[in-house]
């Protein structure tokens, strides 16, 4: 599982979900934001994130769907 943000301190988790996802699909990329508008949800989904979390309105999830996705693969 890796979590990213949206803004890293050099470039977006859209660009390490591009530069990694089709290199390891197995890994479950969750996406966490302030800005969680559709387009950025749209395109998160677009290039392999399984999720996108708000992160004022649904930090807490992003633990409850971690644990989920453990449980899952066990």
């Amino acid at each position: 599982v890796v979590v990213l943000d949206l803004n890293l301190a050099e470039g977006s988790g859209f660009d390490v979900l591009r530069a990694v996802h089709h290199q390891a699909p197995e890994i479950d990329f969750y996406m966490l934001s302030n800005f969680a508008a559709d387009p950025y949800r749209q395109l998160a989904e677009r290039l392999g994130a399984r999720d996108f979390f708000d992160k004022s309105k649904e930090f807490e999830r992003v633990r409850d769907i971690i644990v989920q996705r453990a449980a899952e693969k066990q």
